[in-house]
């Protein structure tokens, strides 16, 4: 489907971009001179941006042995997971909001959730993924994502001219087995990754204590292609990932209680498949400007066969966006100032469709904005100033503004203030969904300030802590009506979220590493005087990971999740959880990995998802090999 014409265009938006005054940019990687590799700088390469959000690496990726990107996050500064099975979509907020679409991206291009803030992140696999970059503060106008939060930002992985392939098995009746091989090839660098899952005895998606014992079993084929070439001053890059899950249901009806909720559906049955591509060309026009221009599309299909309401639901998203980088002025080492400045114009249309016995209902987004961010430093002080005009169908105009002043202390030791402003009209499948989405939903906003500092001790040692405050407006949430017995989506007037956050990480030497992350959450609605539903007060993680020997690795996890209210009026609620994991890998040779990862050992059943279980002890053995 073609892009139809927003109610404003771009001339406005280039009128408001070239009044905006210009900064300059900080020491990075981007402002010397770029050489055959090409990076066109955005919020998650900028060094400054990472001390207010976490990076996990290929190294951390592959140390953990999950297979997927629920266990990677638990228990991050800033992120919420609520889970139910394996095979379940997983609730996630960020700086304590959600979002229908770019919550989550891959590659710059933004993926819908199944449902108002709940994604699949069990087809996102860690075998598929080079980094994880979770972004929690203002701004982010040089990302594609447009939710208020933060976003988690996905990178594909390049195998080049490796390859691996790996088998695992576990209980649930679980057997996943993948490949994967690069090719360094005169038409560029080429990587192909497939997996397939089946877990044939899954644990049953409606609670146990509501007398739900079936079992729901999942079967997830997915593949990524990646390919990129290098040529004089630029580079192209593209990749296309395709995934289909088919899980078994259970489904909406009235308990033997008499109450409203999620019972066993024997027949239920789903289907979930999704197509993300995208390209992008980056070229050094000239010694001081850089661009790129990336076009990316996504397309998500639920086909749901539950008792009351089967359904089909399409979400399409096409977009398209033109950025420049330019270095006014490159620190050097003689040199105590830079100044940089990118902008652009992203263009990005939603079309959502859902069908069911009762009626056919499509819908249609269009968004343009155009962006602009300025850096300057000087010596010891680094400013960042942001800008973005968007204009929505249906929703209208916004300018929207960020900025952060940051100040380095000594080599290791920095302190920032950050603040800035965000809008989101609702996506097209928080409005259309059948079972929990709600036409009558109101854009969000917010406005957001944080404090922070990052102590670089050692190359081993750091702290970081930040303490964030976010004022939303309309802020869109998935929650339970404890009166009706549904759950839907469903706008918060106001809700006003601290957010204190801390983190420590210790190298005591070669073999032995420990790390501790804690969130803490206030979120309310001063309105009512209510807490905001599914925002746990306390949550964090302690791992400590030994490396024995060259062959033997060790790694324990322990996950700590504060109990929260389901619904609006605060009379349902969990119970606190912790959970401990554990893995154990053994190298016999360097290209041979022997795995055991075991998660939630201690078997705590606290749900996650209202009506929903939590699987007991779940644990699972691999075999992986490189050549």
């Amino acid at each position: 489907m073609p892009f139809s014409k927003p109610s404003m265009l771009p001339a406005r938006l280039f009128c408001c971009l070239l009044l905006t005054p210009f900064g300059a940019e900080a020491e990075s990687a981007q402002s010397t001179s770029l050489p055959t590799v090409i990076v066109l700088p955005n919020s998650s390469d900028d060094p400054d941006a990472a001390a207010s959000g976490t990076l996990i690496a290929r190294e951390d990726i592959e140390a953990s042995k999950t297979t997927n990107l629920n266990a990677l996050l638990r228990g991050e500064n800033g992120v919420q997971l609520n889970q139910a099975t394996a095979s379940t979509s997983t609730g996630v907020t960020v700086g304590g909001a959600s979002g229908g679409l770019g919550l989550v991206t891959l590659d710059g291009v933004p993926l819908f959730a199944n449902v108002t803030g709940s994604y699949s992140l069990q087809p996102l696999l860690a075998e598929f993924i080079e980094r994880v970059d979770v972004q929690r503060a203002g701004g982010g106008e040089l990302s594609a994502s447009r939710t208020l939060g933060g976003t988690i930002h996905l990178q594909s992985r390049e195998l080049r001219d490796k390859a691996y392939a790996k088998f695992e098995t576990g209980n649930y009746g679980t057997f996943r087995g993948g490949a994967g091989k690069g090719w360094q090839t005169p038409f560029g660098d080429w990587s192909a990754q497939a997996e397939r899952l089946d877990i044939s005895d899954g644990y049953t998606q409606a609670s146990p204590v509501n007398g739900n014992h079936e079992s729901d079993n999942y079967q997830l084929w997915n593949g990524l292609l990646r390919g990129r070439k290098r040529f004089a001053r630029g580079e192209a890059d593209a990749t296309l990932m395709y995934s289909r899950g088919r899980e078994d249901l259970d489904g909406p009806g009235r308990l033997p209680n008499g109450k409203f909720g999620w019972m066993d559906a024997p027949q239920g049955l789903g289907y979930n498949q999704t197509w993300l591509a995208q390209g992008r060309v980056q070229q050094q026009l000239t010694s001081r400007w850089l661009g790129s221009l990336q076009f990316g599309m996504t397309r998500n299909r639920q086909d749901v066969d539950i008792p009351l309401l089967p359904y089909t639901f399409t979400g399409h998203l096409w977009m398209l966006r033109w950025q420049n980088h330019h270095d006014l002025l490159s620190r050097h080492a003689d040199q105590s100032a830079a100044w940089s400045a990118s902008w652009g114009v992203d263009l990005q249309q939603q079309h959502g469709q859902s069908l069911t016995r009762f009626a056919n209902r499509a819908e249609t987004l269009t968004s343009a904005a155009a962006f602009l961010q300025s850096r300057a430093a000087w010596q010891d002080w680094q400013l960042t100033a942001e800008t973005r005009l968007e204009d929505h169908q249906d929703y209208g105009s916004k300018v929207l503004f960020s900025g952060k002043l940051t100040r380095r202390l000594s080599d290791g030791l920095q302190f920032w203030l950050a603040g800035g402003s965000g809008f989101r009209p609702p996506a097209v499948n928080e409005r259309l969904n059948p079972l929990f989405g709600n036409v009558g939903l109101k854009p969000e906003s917010v406005f957001s300030a944080e404090i922070g500092g990052r102590w670089q001790l050692s190359p081993g040692r750091e702290l970081k802590a930040t303490l964030s405050h976010r004022d939303y407006r309309e802020l869109i949430v998935l929650q339970f009506d404890s009166q009706s017995g549904r759950t839907a989506s469903a706008n918060v007037a106001q809700a006003e979220i601290w957010m204190a956050e801390g983190e420590w990480r210790q190298r005591w030497n070669d073999a032995w590493e420990t790390g501790l992350s804690y969130t803490f959450t206030d979120a309310h609605n001063p309105l009512t005087g209510l807490a905001v539903p599914i925002r746990a007060a306390h949550q964090g993680k302690l791992w400590q990971s030994w490396q024995i020997d060259r062959q033997w690795q060790v790694r324990l996890e322990l996950h700590m999740r504060d109990s929260f209210w389901f619904d609006r009026a605060n009379t349902v609620k969990n119970t606190p959880a912790p959970r401990l994991n554990a893995v154990l890998d053994y190298r016999p040779l360097p290209q041979i990995d022997l795995y055991l990862r075991g998660e939630n050992l201690n078997s705590e059943h606290s749900p996650e998802v209202n009506n929903f279980g939590y699987p007991g002890v779940t644990f699972w053995g691999g075999i992986k090999t490189r050549f």
